[in-house]
């Protein structure tokens, strides 16, 4: 049973990204490898890590090896993101790139592989805020516009009349059916997500960001 899918605004532009730089770390890759050249680190085994480890500890690479860093949809699972983005300054080279993707208005969300907690949502001016000291923002955009947002919230709210602890499976069943009905909400991400405005009301952003010095 699959929800209606949530496309990401942001994927030609991290590809891109990803192909313009030699040494690149993908923290939190899940089950997906960007490229060949791209070294994949998670918290737990996948068939497609190369290094577990945890990004609010000490990354097992010396300082200054990567070019680009990418982090998507990870910084809202962990318990310490400002330890995060300190690790992340560290292991790029001075001049290197990190490429984020975190969420705004978007509706909870855990696993049972690794992102079993769910703390955190930025503002573009929290973004900003989160990377300040060791970052310098050079680009941003939305990877999840307001439609879907306002698509993602909606089905969660109409589903939870159907919640029950005992037998959960009719929320879970509401919540897919309207994620499908409600799907042409997410038509509107093209259009909104090029006006001035779309910052207040949207799913997420991706900021591209160079370490300082």
């Amino acid at each position: 049973m699959r929800s209606a899918p949530v496309r990401l605004l942001s994927d030609s532009r991290l590809v891109q990204q990803v192909r313009a730089n030699a040494r690149v770390l993908d923290v939190g890759c899940g089950n997906r490898r960007l490229a060949d050249h791209v070294v994949n680190l998670d918290v737990v085994a996948r068939p497609d890590v190369d290094v577990i480890a945890d990004a609010c500890r000490s990354l097992p690479f010396e300082d200054g090896v990567f070019d680009l860093l990418v982090c998507t949809s990870v910084l809202e699972h962990v318990s310490l993101p400002q330890a995060a983005v300190k690790e992340f300054w560290r292991v790029l080279r001075p001049g290197g790139k990190i490429w984020l993707e975190v969420p705004f208005l978007y509706h909870y969300h855990v696993s049972s592989a690794g992102d079993t907690a769910d703390y955190w949502r930025w503002t573009f001016e929290g973004c900003r805020r989160l990377l300040q000291s060791k970052f310098r923002i050079i680009d941003f955009g939305h990877n999840v516009g307001p439609g879907t947002a306002l698509r993602l919230m909606a089905a969660e709210v109409l589903a939870m009349p159907f919640f029950n602890e005992k037998h959960q499976r009719a929320y879970y069943m509401a919540r897919w059916m309207w994620s499908w009905v409600l799907y042409p909400l997410s038509w509107m991400d093209s259009i909104c997500v090029r006006k001035a405005v779309a910052a207040r009301a949207t799913g997420g952003f991706w900021p591209l960001a160079e370490r300082a010095a």
